[in-house]
């Protein structure tokens, strides 16, 4: 089991942070790729970069390829999830969410559990939250 400094565990909260923050825009101009979307596409990010340069005498091998091709099949996965109808896009959280959920996966698979359950919580409270704020702000417009 490979133990997760609180170092990694902040990445991962400042990354939704900012993604959050970035989305926020994106909000307001009632554009598909909200602050949920961000924050969890920048959770992700965030996971896959940590997990790909993480290495000490604890952790598993992984070799770059292997992540790139997670990376890369989650992205085509989720790009068909992604549909537009007139002037809506839909399913482009729950693609994001698909693929920060296989960066998690990967961070399991590499016996990196504190990673992946702190990047799940922070991805549960985001989709909560997120969903709560959309509702506030929506009837705000």
């Amino acid at each position: 089991m490979v133990f997760i400094e609180s170092e990694v565990i902040s990445k991962i909260i400042i990354a939704a942070f900012i993604g959050g923050v970035l989305g926020f825009e994106r909000e307001l101009s009632k554009k598909p790729a909200d602050m949920r979307t961000s924050a969890l596409v920048c959770i992700g990010a965030a996971l896959f970069g940590v997990i790909a340069s993480f290495q000490d005498s604890n952790s598993l091998p992984l070799y770059p390829g292997v992540a790139a091709g997670i990376v890369t099949g989650l992205g085509f996965l989720g790009a068909g999830m992604i549909f537009k109808e007139k002037d809506q896009v839909r399913g482009l959280t729950t693609a994001t969410e698909v693929w920060v959920i296989g960066a998690i996966g990967l961070a399991v698979g590499l016996e990196m559990y504190e990673m992946a359950v702190a990047a799940a919580v922070i991805v549960l409270l985001i989709q909560l939250a997120g969903k709560e704020f959309e509702k506030i702000t929506l009837r705000r417009k």
